[in-house]
């Protein structure tokens, strides 16, 4: 009886350690947030203000290290989200191989996706795609020559239309605070970028040149536009 009394006792007390042990690691700083986008800013309010100190400090969440960007107003870390794949992960901070502390975190997926575009001519390319949680504008052409364009999903419903600047044509500043926009030669590759929401799976992205004399507010601007292109992508 004294046995099993003595293996309970002993059972009790390493459990009672892992669980300090645990809990020393997971609260020895608050996070600001337990879930965010890659990009975002999370403040880390450490319990030992000594710890603060960023020489030889590393931060990772799961295996992506992460940028400390400075020291907030209370004594708080700056840490930068990196850009890792939306799930769960260990943020942990550390110093010289040993662990400060960690802490479940939970990245999620960018609101919207920035886009990069060559054209040339009649041709599109997609040059890179990254998540980003800026605003997605719709319309960003309003006036002038314009670029219109639709994305629309695998099932080929319509996800979005717009409209950009159309990067054929080049500011040329006339004078002094005085832009001229001018048409650049057909074979010259011009480069352009837009903000769409984060659908996931194929998309399809479908350039249009607009009627000039409509304006985008037009009830049938749509249906006047000509087709040029359309590139198709993996999101």
């Amino acid at each position: 009886m004294k046995q099993i009394i003595c293996i309970t006792a002993v059972m009790l007390m390493l459990f009672a350690v892992a669980c300090i042990r645990k809990t020393g690691q997971s609260t020895s700083f608050t996070v600001s947030t337990d879930i965010s986008s890659p990009g975002e800013v999370v403040l880390l309010q450490f319990a030992d203000t000594a710890e603060v100190d960023t020489s030889g400090m590393e931060v990772s969440f799961g295996k992506e290290a992460a940028l400390i960007t400075g020291l907030g107003r209370q004594g708080d870390l700056a840490v930068l989200v990196p850009d890792a794949p939306a799930g769960k992960v260990q943020l942990q901070v550390k110093r010289k191989d040993k662990i400060l502390g960690e802490s479940a975190f939970t990245i999620q997926d960018n609101s919207a996706k920035s886009i990069a575009f060559s054209m040339q001519g009649k041709e599109f390319k997609v040059l890179a795609s990254k998540g980003t949680n800026n605003a997605v504008e719709q319309y960003q052409g309003t006036e002038g020559r314009m670029l219109a364009f639709d994305v629309l999903d695998a099932k080929g419903q319509l996800v979005m239309t717009g409209t950009v600047a159309h990067p054929g044509a080049m500011e040329v500043f006339v004078e002094p605070k005085v832009i001229h926009r001018e048409s650049m030669h057909e074979h010259m590759p011009s480069f352009f970028s837009i903000t769409i929401p984060n659908a996931k799976g194929k998309l399809t992205i479908k350039f249009y040149e607009p009627d000039s004399n409509l304006s985008i507010t037009s009830g049938n601007f749509s249906s006047a536009r000509t087709l040029i292109s359309e590139v198709t992508f993996n999101n």
